[in-house]
């Protein structure tokens, strides 16, 4: 069975035109920060690739496919991908041409991105419209999952248990009395 596997920092997407901006949008933030931000999100996305390819390969039947960004790893060097691992280029400018391209070949495609400015959202779409499969739930679930709030509210509606939320301002505090301890994040990005 052949997998793709995608992380959109190191596939490409990190250096997309019009990301950054999208980034700092949503944050709210300077360059610096948002260039902060997205470091750390890089640093996690390595972290998530590195070790879905190495899972992946504990499955002897699984012919493995990950795509790297040529500016950073394009041979899997800095990841330390096992040798049976395929490492598809991805050159600048082609990261979803190139992930379409790979996801119509496999039995499957992963994809790793944040849900912040319909990251995700776009490259799953992308990849079913192209007609690969993706690893995903629906592209609305996606939209849904989102926002963070709406997330609370569809679960609890359904009947499952989720913690109190709010949605507050970027410097307003928390509700006199409101339950602690407490995780404040961004409603649609990723980070807290």
């Amino acid at each position: 069975m052949r997998i793709v596997l995608y992380e959109w920092c190191c596939s490409g997407g990190l250096h997309t035109t019009g990301i950054e901006e999208s980034l700092r949008d949503v944050q709210g933030s300077s360059s610096a920060i948002v260039g902060g931000h997205a470091q750390r999100i890089a640093t996690e996305g390595r972290a998530m690739l590195k070790s879905l390819a190495h899972d992946a390969t504990r499955d002897a039947s699984l012919d493995i496919t990950v795509l790297l960004d040529e500016r950073w790893d394009p041979v899997g060097r800095a990841l330390s991908l096992p040798a049976c691992v395929r490492v598809r280029k991805v050159l600048v400018g082609t990261e979803i041409e190139t992930l379409c391209a790979e996801a119509v070949q496999a039995d499957w495609t992963l994809i790793v991105a944040p849900e912040t400015a319909g990251i995700l959202l776009s490259r799953v779409a992308a990849v079913r419209h192209a007609g690969g499969r993706v690893a995903a739930p629906s592209e609305k679930f996606i939209a849904l999952a989102t926002d963070k709030q709406a997330t609370v509210l569809a679960l609890a509606a359904a009947g499952v248990p989720v913690p109190a939320g709010c949605v507050l301002d970027a410097t307003e505090p928390l509700p006199t009395g409101f339950y602690l301890p407490a995780v404040r994040k961004a409603r649609a990005s990723v980070g807290c």
